[in-house]
């Protein structure tokens, strides 16, 4: 359980840097003082940029709660058939929401962005010990029933 937790914060640090947004934003970093990375686009071009932004962040944020959290509540409401699938895709909705909040909004109002010396620090140092930290604690407690 804790390898889980380990993994699950890992994936939340790692989401905005996969959406290339504050603090891991280091690729649009330099060309921020000509105009950002899509100063060249406008009208269709810019619309399509930005949804497909957007529908990183809520692919992503799809993911992690469909890798972490794939409970239902129409089991625990006792619901079935068609409201039960309705509370099911409402509730999915709303851990995607707010998901997509805490790793995208929290994380940058509460962190400066990096340099890029630091995002390979954090990246290579720290997130991959953390990471195969929690996988050993996953596969402990999955394969040998010991942790």
């Amino acid at each position: 359980m804790i390898g889980f937790f380990i993994l699950l914060v890992i994936l939340l640090i790692v989401t905005p840097a996969e959406l290339s947004r504050i603090p891991f934003d280091t690729p649009e970093a330099e060309t921020e003082l000509a105009g950002g990375i899509l100063v060249e686009y406008s009208g269709k071009n810019l619309a399509l940029f930005s949804l497909a932004q957007g529908v990183k962040t809520v692919a992503m944020s799809a993911l992690i709660v469909a890798i972490f959290f794939p409970y239902s509540l129409a089991a625990v409401a006792g619901l079935t058939g068609i409201a039960g699938v309705g509370l099911d895709i409402l509730w999915f909705i709303a851990l995607v929401t707010l998901v997509s909040f805490v790793a995208v909004s929290v994380i940058r109002v509460s962190m400066a962005r990096f340099r890029i010396n630091q995002v390979v620090s954090v990246y290579w140092v720290y997130l991959a010990v953390a990471g195969l930290v929690g996988l050993i604690l996953v596969m402990g407690d999955h394969v040998l029933g010991v942790i």
